[in-house]
């Protein structure tokens, strides 16, 4: 016991002593984002770490910046408020003024096709001929794609009829291709999906897979790969829990599971045996029973908590694990790698191109799991070690994949084929 206090307590002293280094480095991305003439506001003020928390909470997120103000700012020339129009999808219409905002139980979180609209204060809307009014005449339209080939035409006329002076961009998602794949086998059908993409201004994929299509088509002339955003950099989505708080257990969300994947199987397999063979505990949550089949895992080490949870209540769970592994999007349609970044713990999961950039030691190729079932249980029982994946994930994530650099690479994307710079 007096072993495991030193720890906690020696990774509390790293953390107090590595917060200037993180208010430069902040200071830095503000500084050279500023210098490409967006507004980039002032990191949140840092606070000594309390208690023994992976990070300090609330205002004193050392990850997180004020969010932009929306009205009488000198800055506001500068915005882009994009409208993410999303047709055939079960989700809300919704507006972000604030930006993320504060979670509320009444709205979607900004996560997912949501966090496209929210990290650059915009909209998402679902149906163009019921809300065109809310589109401001220049306002950027992002149309994702649904995953159906005749929809995905009929919504590309109604978005490609609007006024030329707008941006028309189209975005595709991993279940657009899921789905419109088969449909796409003969050469035709496929001829007809790529004229109807060199139609607009612009694509961006949401996907490794689907940017390295794009990236072979010679009639996309501009295209942006940008994973889902996450509100890593909002003090309000900041849901880190102490050290002490945490069980050395994985949260896995078993929605989404293919049993046709090779991959998806052999992540079962993974932590299967990471419960079975390490002692890791599993917390297996179903947002739908019958998500995946029966685990061979023993009684002791299985959690299954209540299945309807909110996605705040969700992610206070999620929080009490170190670890996070997922076989696609979260109840909230969001990413489950976002949900490891927000609670600040780590993803465990099947070799991606996305996710090989944040979290390099917890994923692996199918081949080269039992590498990382060694490594996780090194983790789980190293405080130190742990901590230090978890520090150098959230700054890799808050370049690649926070609002403010989402927002940043919109801009130039747009900016790209808008001359002059978009008013908002």
């Amino acid at each position: 016991m007096e072993s495991k206090t030193a720890e906690l307590r020696e990774a509390d002293t790293k953390l107090a002593q590595t917060d200037s280094q993180i208010h430069k480095a902040t200071d830095h991305l503000r500084r050279s984002q500023n210098a490409a003439g967006r507004y980039v506001p002032p990191p949140a003020p840092l606070a000594p770490a309390s208690g023994h928390r992976l990070l300090p909470r609330a205002t004193a997120n050392p990850f997180a910046s004020a969010t932009p103000p929306v009205n009488g700012s000198i800055h506001e020339e500068q915005r882009l408020a994009l409208t993410v129009l999303a047709p055939e999808f079960d989700v809300p219409s919704q507006s972000f003024p604030e930006g993320a905002g504060a979670p509320d139980l009444y709205l979607h979180p900004p996560v997912g096709l949501h966090a496209l609209a929210a990290c650059t204060n915009g909209f998402l809307i679902q149906s163009l001929a019921d809300e065109a009014s809310r589109l401001h005449p220049q306002s950027p339209v992002l149309l994702a794609l649904p995953g159906n080939f005749e929809a995905c035409k009929r919504e590309s006329a109604r978005v490609l009829s609007l006024n030329h002076g707008r941006p028309r961009i189209a975005v595709l998602l991993p279940e657009t291709l899921k789905h419109i794949g088969p449909a796409l086998e003969k050469d035709s059908r496929f001829q007809a999906f790529t004229n109807l993409l060199s139609q607009f201004q612009g694509v961006v994929s949401t996907d490794a897979k689907t940017a390295r299509l794009v990236e072979s088509l010679t009639v996309v002339t501009r295209h942006l790969h940008l994973p889902f955003p996450s509100p890593i950099d909002s003090n309000e989505w900041e849901f880190s829990t102490t050290i002490e708080k945490r069980s050395p257990g994985l949260f896995l969300s078993a929605d989404g599971f293919d049993p046709g994947s090779d991959q998806h199987n052999a992540l079962l397999g993974l932590i299967s045996h990471l419960a079975t063979d390490h002692h890791i505990p599993l917390t297996v949550y179903h947002h739908k029973p019958g998500s995946i089949p029966e685990l061979d895992v023993p009684d002791d080490l299985l959690e299954f908590p209540e299945p309807k949870l909110n996605y705040v209540q969700y992610l206070s769970l999620v929080a009490t694990h170190r670890f996070v592994a997922g076989f696609g999007s979260n109840l909230a349609g969001g990413d489950i790698r976002g949900d490891a970044l927000l609670c600040r713990n780590l993803f465990v999961g099947i070799q991606d191109d996305d996710a090989e950039k944040i979290f390099a030691g917890t994923i692996a190729p199918s081949d080269e799991l039992e590498n990382i079932a060694i490594h996780v249980n090194n983790l789980a029982n190293d405080s130190q070690l742990y901590l230090d994946h978890v520090e150098k994930s959230q700054w890799l994530a808050l370049e690649k994949l926070s609002f403010q650099a989402a927002r940043g690479r919109l801009e130039d994307f747009v900016q790209s084929f808008t001359m002059p710079a978009l008013t908002a």
